[in-house]
């Protein structure tokens, strides 16, 4: 479920804030139904995973409108995408469950900027500022080693950057 409350303070300022909860629960298992020359794989012997993930993603938004064309905001964020279990293309007798499983990838962050329409509606401009931070980041890759794809968790990453908008749409021009 997602609940989200928006409060206007005054006529030009909103504050908005939610909550997405999310429980899920997966039952998976790989099984390799082939043996590739020089590998010993467990051929026909399943490996099973039974795995529970729940979370709590809450965000909170300001929003200012001085002028009617014109909004400010600014917002703290989170995010959540589930672990899982990665269906390797090869796993050997030696593998256990835990090579195969990853854990939930989180992001947490801050985001602000300006929207605006100008000259009666004919020019936008927008920016905005971000900086978001990721945990047990989900990482696909190629072992060549292994001849196989992993999906796996890679510690963490922060992207920050700044993104500029504009669309001019002239009235004289039909």
């Amino acid at each position: 479920p997602f609940a989200q409350v928006t409060w206007k303070v005054v006529p030009q300022l909103e504050l908005s804030s939610g909550i997405r909860y999310t429980h899920e629960t997966k039952d998976s298992f790989f099984v390799h139904p082939v043996n590739r020359p020089g590998q010993i794989n467990r051929l026909n012997d399943p490996i099973y995973k039974d795995q529970t993930f729940t979370n709590w993603s809450p965000e909170i938004t300001a929003s200012y409108k001085p002028v009617p064309n014109v909004n400010i905001y600014g917002g703290f964020k989170t995010g959540y995408k589930s672990g899982g279990f990665s269906n390797q293309s090869s796993y050997t007798n030696a593998s256990i469950p835990a090579d195969l499983d990853f854990e939930p990838e989180k992001a947490k962050g801050f985001e602000g900027g300006i929207k605006t329409t100008l000259f009666n509606n004919q020019l936008r401009f927008d920016v905005a500022l971000y900086s978001y931070e990721y945990t047990n980041l989900q990482v696909d890759f190629f072992e060549a080693q292994t001849f196989r794809y992993i999906t796996t968790n890679a510690g963490s990453a922060r992207t920050k950057g700044v993104e500029l908008s504009t669309e001019w749409a002239p009235i004289s021009v039909p």
